[in-house]
C-alpha cells in the first residue's frame, strides 16, 4: 500500500518544493522547517476557493513583520526570517473536505523553536 502512495507524488509539486529548499539553502546555512496540516472544523462551512490559504500566509507575514518591528524598537538584533513556503490542497477521501499541507522554511538564526 505504501508503494502506491509514493508513486502518487506529483513530480511537478516535488520539483517546486525542492526548489524552495535549494533557494533557502543558498541564502542561509541553517534552516528551520515546520510542516503543518491546516483543516477546517467539521461543523464549519467554507467557500470553495483558495483565498483562505492566501489570508493565512498574509497573516503569517504580518506577524513576522510585527515581531521585527518590536525587536527594532527594543534595539535587538534582527535576523532575516527568510520565510519560504510550499502548500498543496487536498480533498479528504472519506469526508470530501478540503485541507492544506504546508511547509514553512525559516532561517534558523531567526527561528529555531
Amino acid at each position: 500500500m505504501m508503494k502506491n502512495k509514493i508513486q502518487s507524488i506529483n513530480a511537478h509539486y516535488k520539483d517546486k518544493i525542492k526548489m524552495q529548499f535549494d533557494n533557502a539553502l543558498k541564502q542561509f546555512n541553517r534552516l528551520f522547517i515546520v510542516r503543518l496540516d491546516l483543516r477546517f472544523p467539521k461543523e464549519m462551512k467554507y467557500k470553495d476557493d483558495d483565498r483562505v490559504i492566501t489570508r493565512f500566509f498574509e497573516s503569517l507575514k504580518a506577524k513576522l513583520k510585527a515581531r521585527e518591528e518590536l525587536y527594532r524598537k527594543q534595539n535587538k538584533r534582527i535576523y532575516p526570517h527568510g520565510l519560504r513556503y510550499a502548500w498543496v490542497r487536498e480533498i479528504g477521501p472519506k469526508n470530501k473536505r478540503r485541507h492544506y499541507h504546508v511547509i514553512l522554511i525559516f532561517n534558523k538564526d531567526a527561528y529555531f523553536t
